[in-house]
């Protein structure tokens, strides 16, 4: 495994280590619930030609109506940190892509 991939379990698992100790159990529950719906929509704004405030807008905007379709509680916050989340494994996977 090169130097890489080691950095980056130890700054996933420390992560997640944060997460479970930080972040409240209704964020927890909103971010399993609409993890891959977030990721995916990120994804896809990211390929946009807008400023990262409009794809965070319209990642928000997104995401909240999902949310509301599926009836999940939620609090701005989360998706905010969904959204955070989502940002930045999608830039681990470039950088990845580019060792």
């Amino acid at each position: 495994m090169n130097f890489f991939a080691l950095l980056w379990n130890k700054i996933k698992r420390a992560f997640l280590d944060f997460i479970n100790a930080a972040v409240p159990v209704l964020t927890q529950k909103f971010v399993v619930a609409l993890r891959e719906f977030g990721e995916e929509e990120v994804k896809l704004l990211d390929i946009q030609t807008i400023t990262n405030e409009e794809k965070r807008k319209l990642a928000f905007d997104a995401i909240k109506a999902e949310a509301l379709k599926k009836g999940i509680e939620f609090r701005d916050s989360a998706i905010y940190f969904l959204i955070e989340v989502a940002v930045q494994k999608l830039n681990a996977y470039k950088n990845e892509r580019i060792s």
